[in-house]
């Protein structure tokens, strides 16, 4: 849990889940009167790789579809990046990878949706570029 208890005006209700790109927290936002997930990313120092978060963070925030998390909002401070999102209760990916074995049709539904989001991602990607 961050030394805090609220980060901007955000604040934090519970710890979601830690991953190898960050932390994720349940906050609510008391402006909006909602509930959203704050993922939390540390800082790269590195002035190149700062900038490719940050250009990541904007092309994912560009993306209108129900299948991609919306992002609300961006906090860059000192030691790392807050973004907001869309809060999306359900289960996790990893709850769903580890339970009975897929069968064929999930599976490939599944990479459908993902190379569907990639393919949108990466199509914004092209728009901003050009």
């Amino acid at each position: 849990m961050p030394r805090s208890t609220t980060i901007g005006p955000y604040r934090i209700l519970r710890l979601i889940n830690r991953g190898g790109q960050g932390t994720v927290y349940l906050e609510f936002d008391g402006r909006l009167h909602r509930k959203v997930a704050i993922k939390i990313i540390p800082l790269p120092t590195d002035r190149r790789e700062r900038r490719a978060l940050l250009h990541e963070a904007r092309m994912v925030a560009s993306i209108a579809s129900p299948k991609v998390v919306q992002i609300y909002d961006l906090i860059v401070a000192s030691d790392h990046v807050a973004l907001i999102m869309e809060y999306v209760p359900g289960c996790y990916l990893t709850g769903g990878l580890s339970l009975a074995p897929a069968t064929y049709s999930k599976a490939l539904s599944s990479i459908k949706q993902a190379l569907y989001r990639l393919l949108l991602a990466f199509s914004v990607s092209l728009c901003i570029m050009a």
